[in-house]
């Protein structure tokens, strides 16, 4: 199960409070800090008929004549998708088309109850004429073409249409998370300390490493030390696991005894059953149990098979079988701290990683927190990590959206934002990038120059006299905004930004594919990871954060 998650300050009230929506529709007077990235259309039908908490009723989900979709958001990636529909053709989106809608009709959804529940905290202003920014966080893994496709969905959507409304592309979500940490928890560093920060989500894994640069207040600064990176890891593939293990119970039990309903429905909805996602949740921790049972649904209390585990109408799990697919996960995690680690060492050599911080929903589990203590205690055979702590930031599952507030906010009342970067200016001509053995194209720009000021070129070959070609000559910029998960062109004459709508057409190339190295295998391992087949997952990916003001 995936969510999404909305964090504001509302600077119009005087106050610098970060806060974050927990009412939602369908949960009447509940707090939830996240709502389910799901929706549910009628067959006939283009526009959904309920998201969110709302999709979870008992009528949606079992509805014949509607269709449920949920795990849709690292289907925008063309690659993924097509990996997806090869797995699954079934239960795939059967176009990128059909990603993109959901995309757009869930943030018109997420669009208004947002205005709904904010719009009444503003001071003697209206929603429309409000100064609003609105800044998203997106996955590592995505590359600027899928960012720019994502910002312009949901622009589509509603999201900064109103003339004082902005959007922006934030920090990645491992840095959000690391900003949010160093705000709540700044006594917990000194001065130089190294964090690797892991922000294991629904379906993504971004990891980043950042360096205290700043102790000397109580504004803490951090400065990036390295690129980051992620990979498709998260608990959206033990929901997947789970279900497909229980469906080959479900179907053995159904060839001696019919069930009620399909295996493959009744394996779904126990998934998505709060006594499953509360069981996983608790996995690890001091009230873990044994066994636990799961009711199957529409299966009464005197439907009973030993062979598959039911008892009473309800089938039995072991802590052990839910622990193999927390571990193919963590497996995964371990790969790629492992060589984060690994390219430090290359890059910093004689650095230590001081602390390890985990963020998002598989970070908060007890049973991965467990696992990677163990297994990079004294540096899991790291020599740059020998003291490394494993911490847990403030709030792990709103770290992110809280963190691109937490940095916005800093950058408003001090200047500068909490995570700083450095930049290195290199001239190239194009000759010179065939030069450069790992270079290739990202995209290809055209600008237009139609709102220049005519009057500022500079012309050439006027006069009869002059052999030669009459033209004018144009100097201008293009200025490239690189941000922690998107680039941005902007064009520039006469020391001027060209404000034309889209002055610049930018045609992205198809990115390229690159494979990460292995896990290491320390001498010193606390505990082997049972290992099982690879299983593709395509996980979601987090996009929270909204700052107001």
């Amino acid at each position: 199960m995936t969510a999404t998650g909305v964090s504001y300050a509302n600077l119009s009230i005087g106050s610098e409070s970060v806060r974050w929506i927990q009412k939602w529709p369908g949960r009447g007077q509940a707090n939830e800090n996240k709502v389910p990235t799901i929706l549910v259309y009628p067959n006939d039908q283009k526009k959904p008929s309920s998201w969110g908490f709302l999709s979870e009723t008992v009528t949606e989900q079992n509805a014949p004549d509607k269709a449920y979709k949920d795990w849709f958001k690292t289907f925008l990636d063309p690659a993924r998708l097509g990996q997806k529909q090869a797995e699954d053709p079934v239960h795939s989106p059967r176009s990128l088309e059909e990603v993109e809608r959901l995309y757009e009709d869930y943030h018109q959804l997420l669009y208004k109850h947002i205005e709904f529940k904010l719009s009444v905290e503003l001071s003697k202003i209206s929603w429309h004429s409000a100064s609003v920014e609105f800044i998203f966080s997106v996955p590592t893994t995505w590359p600027p073409q899928l960012v720019e496709k994502y910002r312009d969905i949901v622009k589509r959507a509603g999201f900064a249409q109103c003339k004082n409304h902005t959007l922006s592309i934030g920090l990645t979500e491992a840095e959000a998370a690391a900003v949010h940490t160093s705000l709540e928890a700044s006594g917990i560093f000194q001065e130089k300390d190294i964090l690797l920060v892991c922000d294991a989500g629904g379906g993504t894994t971004d990891l980043s490493v950042l360096q205290v640069s700043d102790t000397s207040t109580n504004a803490l600064s951090l400065k990036q030390l390295d690129v980051v990176f992620g990979a498709t890891i998260g608990s959206a593939a033990i929901d997947y696991d789970f279900e497909a293990y229980a469906r080959s119970r479900l179907e053995l039990a159904h060839l001696t005894s019919p069930l009620p309903m399909s295996p493959d429905q009744a394996a779904w909805e126990m998934m998505k059953s709060r006594d499953f996602q509360n069981t996983k949740c608790e996995h690890g921790g001091p009230d873990d149990q044994p066994v636990f049972l799961l009711p199957i649904p529409k299966l009464g209390p005197a439907y009973v098979n030993h062979t598959v585990g039911i008892e009473q109408g309800e089938m039995k799990f072991t802590k052990e079988e839910l622990q193999r697919f927390f571990d193919k996960q963590v497996q995964k995690l371990v790969g790629l701290i492992d060589t984060q680690l690994q390219t430090m060492q290359r890059k910093h050599p004689g650095q230590q990683v001081n602390h390890l911080i985990l963020a998002g929903g598989l970070g908060h589990s007890p049973y991965v927190q467990n696992r990677l203590r163990a297994r990079f205690l004294r540096g899991g055979g790291h020599s740059n990590a020998a003291n490394i702590q494993v911490r847990v930031a403030p709030d792990p599952q709103l770290a992110v959206c809280k963190g691109l507030v937490g940095d916005r906010l800093r950058r408003l009342k001090a200047g500068q934002p909490v995570l700083k970067r450095q930049a290195l200016l290199v001239p190239l001509v194009p000759s010179q990038l065939t030069r450069l053995a790992d270079a290739h194209v990202l995209c290809e720009i055209e600008s237009d120059l139609s709102g220049a000021d005519e009057s500022k070129f500079k012309e050439k070959n006027k006069h009869f006299w002059r052999i030669g070609k009459h033209y004018f000559r144009i100097d201008y910029e293009i200025k490239v905004l690189i941000g922690p998960a998107d680039v941005r062109f902007e064009l520039w004459f006469n020391g001027q930004k060209l404000s034309k709508d889209q002055p610049i057409k930018v045609d992205w190339q198809a990115p390229q594919v690159i494979e990460l190295p292995a896990p290491m295998e320390p001498e010193n391992r606390v505990a082997e990871m049972p290992t099982s087949p690879a299983h593709a997952v395509e996980g979601p990916a987090e996009m929270d954060g909204m700052q107001r003001s």
